[in-house]
């Protein structure tokens, strides 16, 4: 059996670029605590996480207090997604009872 010692080292070269460029976007991850108003069920908390963590640049949010104002804790690259653009799909999402409604308010 004979060995491509050519194709063994462009090989190598590509997984270590893979590394290097997964290495620079995990750098690039920025936390945001985001405030939200009028969420008043377990149900319209779930379906807020739910669209913010399906937006392209999020790669995680969780509920840190839930409460009259309730506090998200929102991970993101502002390289792929603004902070407004969070905003936005929160405060374009539809309460459980009424999905029509748009009830929520963010402060930043």
């Amino acid at each position: 059996m004979q060995f491509c010692f050519f194709c063994l080292l462009t090989a190598g070269t590509v997984t270590l670029s893979a590394q290097t460029t997964a290495a620079t976007e995990v750098s690039s991850i920025e936390t945001a605590v985001v405030k939200v108003k009028g969420a008043t069920c377990k149900t319209d908390l779930g379906m807020i996480v739910d669209n913010i963590k399906k937006t392209e640049g999020v790669s995680a949010c969780e509920i840190l207090k839930h409460g009259a104002v309730t506090s998200l804790e929102v991970k993101y690259n502002p390289a792929a997604v603004t902070l407004e653009k969070v905003q936005t799909v929160i405060e374009s999402t539809g309460t459980c009872s009424n999905p029509n409604e748009r009830r929520y308010s963010v402060r930043l």
